[in-house]
């Protein structure tokens, strides 16, 4: 499958900005742990146990792509390093008060610093958060007893941010991806502009030395007394008519402004390849 070079782009991107920041993560984030004890009053062991469970996945990710082990997509490694730290948060949360702990906002900064950090594609953020949402609120509400109006304000809040980033990621994206669709636009007209440059000096440097060549052959070929000699010098004749007719060719493609990578079309010798179709001025 051909990939379009703006996500090639993208992809290597992501993985740059992926190794960068995981190193900061897989420290951060099992550290964090002590907060939990200080703020659950329960066994240390515990929340240092679950936040080293979910950020496996990102150590292993990290390292295979350090090693070059893992040919898997940037967008995988990606999801390692925030779909399982989101789901430890949310499990975490569950020991500490669930819908009215702060790891609810906790669990949004995570998703903030994906948009941030590792900018992924916008409808891949939404999916991201839409897990987020399920597994937070599934986790942290059914098994307390809790009034709907806080379920409601806390879903309202977490769908306005979600919405809310969802349409900075896409304008984020537009931004990037236009500016580079308009920078190949200009580059590929500058090169056609040297191409045409180029074409015209060619020409010029070819056409001279082969009119004298071209004089000077027809010259041996009149006054020559020798069939053999008359016959090569003929020959010679008619290679240097079809460098012409080239020449000829590229100064006609040179003045008709026609995009570079259809110039083959036009050199082409029809005579000797009937096969490939002529390109007529209604194409150009």
């Amino acid at each position: 499958m051909k990939i379009n070079i703006f996500e090639r782009y993208f992809e290597d991107l992501l993985i740059e900005n992926y190794l960068q920041v995981a190193p900061y993560v897989l420290i951060t984030f099992p550290l964090l742990g002590f907060i939990d004890y200080q703020m659950a009053h329960a066994d240390l062991f515990l929340f240092l146990f679950l936040r080293t469970i979910f950020v496996l996945p990102l150590l292993i990710s990290y390292f295979g792509i350090k090693l070059g082990k893992f040919k898997f997509p940037s967008l995988a490694h990606v999801y390692t390093q925030f779909v399982f730290l989101g789901i430890g948060v949310c499990v975490i949360s569950y020991f500490l008060g669930g819908l009215q702990s702060d790891y609810y906002f906790g669990l949004i900064i995570i998703s903030f610093l994906q948009f941030t950090l590792l900018p992924i594609k916008a409808r891949h953020g939404l999916y991201i958060d839409i897990l987020y949402f399920i597994l937070f609120f599934s986790i942290n509400f059914l098994p307390f007893d809790y009034g709907y109006d806080i379920l409601l304000k806390q879903m309202s809040n977490f769908i306005s941010f979600a919405v809310f980033k969802f349409l900075s990621a896409s304008r984020s994206q537009n931004l990037i991806f236009g500016s580079m669709h308009r920078y190949s636009k200009d580059k590929e007209l500058m090169d056609n502009e040297e191409a045409a440059q180029l074409f015209g000096e060619l020409c010029h440097l070819i056409s001279n030395p082969l009119f004298i060549s071209k004089a000077l052959v027809k010259k041996a070929s009149s006054i020559t007394q020798k069939s053999d000699v008359e016959s090569m010098l003929n020959k010679s004749l008619v290679a240097q008519e079809r460098i012409s007719e080239v020449v000829k060719k590229m100064l006609d493609f040179n003045r008709s402004k026609v995009g570079i990578k259809s110039y083959r079309g036009h050199l082409v010798n029809h005579k000797d390849h009937p096969e490939v179709p002529i390109k007529k001025k209604s194409d150009k």
